[in-house]
């Protein structure tokens, strides 16, 4: 199991995430690919140091794992400040509803300083599988909506809803 764990927040790493993936397109069943980061982490590290980025990577994977059920997704340490899910859905919503409790308890529960609170806000890209795609893809499609909610200036979220609709010819 360690080598598909990440050693600092105990999810699972990126390697197992592309297993994972690779495994969930070949299934060919609906499923969500989140990507998402922390906002302003680089400011975190310089500002407090590494010891203080590292608490919060724990703090934020801690709420994946509690808001995260094993049954409905799973939680990956993507690289850096950087993480990922594929959860077993293709309903909008219930992502939408995981990710607002996430942050919520972000807000409820911030890293705590001597001098204050840290407030940690993430922003997500979330791609929904396509029939037939490849890993690549999905993974390309969620990293641009990932881009683009940190471009919207943080805290936000971006959904792909493009869909595969198949459409029936009548004669």
């Amino acid at each position: 199991m360690q080598s598909l764990q990440d050693y600092l927040t105990g999810l699972l790493n990126h390697r197992k995430f592309q297993e994972d993936v690779l495994e969930k397109t070949k299934q060919k069943a609906p499923f969500a690919l989140v990507l998402c980061e922390i906002d302003y982490f680089k400011e975190f590290n310089d500002k407090h140091g590494h010891v203080l980025g590292d608490e919060v990577l724990k703090l934020v994977a801690a709420g994946f794992e509690r808001y995260l059920p094993a049954k409905e997704g799973k939680a990956y340490r993507y690289g850096g400040e950087e993480f990922a899910w594929i959860m077993e859905t293709a309903v909008e919503s219930e992502v939408t509803e995981t990710i607002q409790q996430i942050n919520t308890h972000l807000q409820m529960y911030p890293y705590t300083l001597e001098d204050g609170k840290l407030p940690v806000t993430l922003n997500y890209g979330i791609a929904f599988y396509q029939k037939g795609e490849r890993p690549a893809e999905i993974i390309q499609r969620a990293d641009t909506l990932l881009y683009g909610a940190k471009a919207a200036g943080g805290n936000t979220l971006k959904f792909d809803h493009k869909k595969n609709e198949e459409k029936q010819l009548i004669m």
